[in-house]
Parts: C-alpha cells; structure tokens; sequence
C-alpha cells in the first residue's frame, strides 16, 4: 500500500494506492463524505492485477485541512482529480464514480478526456433537472418515518460535540432508506476515519456543491463524452431508472447494467455482481 498527499489549493489532499496494474481511480459520493466506504468491497480486483487508487475530496475525512469556502466549488474538485493524476504520474486513468462522484467522473472526462479511458458510474446523481427533482422527492418520502430518531441525534449534545460514535449512527441511520436490505447499511460507515470538523465541513460542503449543481445542471452537456461507460443502476435505488437511461442516451458509447435486489451503494449490496461487470467491462474494450 502506497498513501500520501497531494498539494492543492489552500491544503492537502490525501490518497492511497493499492496493489499494481490497471489503474482505477474511485470518486466517492457525498458530496462531502470519504473513500473509507469503498473497502473492503473492491479490494479482490487486486488480485485480479488493478491498481486502486482512493483519495478522499478537499474538506473531509484526512484531506479535512483543505478546507476553504472559497474553493469548494464542483470546478476545483474536478480539476482535483487531475492534480491527483499528474502527482501519481499515470498517462491515463479507468474511473469508478459512485452517486455524486458519477457526475465528477464525467466532468473531468469532459475536461481532460484524453486521460480517461473508460468509466464506470454506480448509481449516478441525475444529470438533469426532471429526475433530480424526483430523486429528491423519493429521498423525503422515504426518509420521513426516521425524522423523530434523526431530529434526537441532530440534537443530542455529543452530535453537536463531533463524538464519532453519534456521527456515524447519523450517518448510518439517514442511508439505511437507501438500502434494499437496511441491516447492510452498518457496513457503510464502520470503517469510516472521522475529522474533528467532520460534520461542519460536510454540511458547508454538501450544501455549497449541491446548490451550485442544482444551477447548472439542467444546461450540462453530455453529447462530447465518448469514452467507453458502463452506467451500473439498481432496482431499489432513489435514483430513478429513468435517469441512467437518460445518461445512456445522452451519451456515445455507454451501457446500462440493472441490479435486482439492491439499493443505492450497489457494490456492498451486490459485491460479486458489480466486481464481475466491472471486470468484463473493463477487460472488453
């Protein structure tokens, strides 16, 4: 295992290789969350001779120090992963983007598309205005039976005090709607490393990036992509069917994988499936 740090604006940005081969660079969701949540479920493609390479955003997990209100914008995050790159020193790159990480998959891929050669999206955010409203009208109706137990933690004094315990029974507590077998939802953040300003920062991060996407993404343009992309969507996802196969439509040279049986993080629900496709995909072209 390699890991280290990447200089960016106003702090560091931490990232950790696994293993030798094929490089795939994962782009965990959030926004605001960190890579912990990955592992361990991609760590056989090792075996299978892939480099992973994992790094979490500015502003969180062990890159919290890299926080400055002004650069948490969806550009600097994207222009991240091409800091990453370059410090890496790696010609080209094979992207695993999950939620929110889909739609930073596609941004550099869009800016620096002669460094990517394929893409993965698990369960992409919406890349249209239609089925971003109704993936936000899913979320509340599904988490509404859970707002008297979330309102008691968000209020609790340990929460306010960034105890790590009472944060990622927050965390688990608000993604456990968005899992087809909800007792899975305890993997999620088990191995999660927590900051001290954690919550702050995702809250700050959350809000600054998902209100700046809400504002350009009904004009985001998806007709230049051409890099092979596998869009992987699961059939108990808040995410609509209907916004992957607007996604799949909208790009040159993309495919749809559905998954029965599976909420929103595909990877834990169905390991084997997802690592199997991914695999076939990436060993295809």
């Amino acid at each position: 295992m390699k890991e280290g740090y990447v200089d960016i604006k106003h702090g560091d940005m931490y990232y950790k290789v696994l293993g030798k081969g094929e490089p795939i660079l994962f782009i965990h969701g959030g926004p605001g969350l960190v890579h912990n949540y990955f592992l361990p479920y991609f760590l056989e493609l090792v075996n299978k001779g892939y480099q992973l390479i994992f790094y979490d955003q500015r502003g969180n997990g062990k890159s919290y120090k890299a926080f400055d209100e002004s650069n948490i914008n969806l550009n600097e995050f994207t222009l991240d992963i091409e800091r990453l790159r370059k410090h890496l020193k790696i010609d080209k790159l094979n992207i695993v983007g999950h939620s929110m990480g889909g739609f930073f998959a596609l941004d550099y891929a869009k800016k620096f598309n002669k460094r990517v050669k394929k893409i993965t999206l698990c369960n992409c955010i919406p890349i249209d205005i239609a089925n971003l409203g109704i993936m936000n009208t899913v979320i509340n109706e599904r988490i509404k039976f859970y707002i008297n137990e979330i309102s008691e933690i968000v209020n609790s004094q340990k929460f306010k005090d960034n105890d790590t315990t009472t944060i990622i029974k927050y965390l688990t507590l608000i993604n456990s709607v968005n899992f087809y077998d909800k007792s899975r939802s305890n993997e999620l953040f088990k191995d999660m490393e927590i900051s001290p300003y954690f919550m702050k920062n995702f809250k700050k991060i959350n809000k600054k990036l998902l209100n700046e996407y809400i504002n350009i993404i009904d004009k985001y343009n998806l007709d230049d992509i051409h890099i092979p992309t596998l869009i992987i969507h699961s059939e108990f996802d808040f995410i609509s069917i209907e916004s992957s196969e607007y996604i799949n439509y909208k790009l040159q040279n993309s495919n749809i994988k559905f998954i029965k049986k599976c909420g929103h993080y595909s990877f834990i629900e169905k390991t084997e499936e997802v690592l199997e496709s991914l695999d076939e995909f990436l060993l295809k072209y």
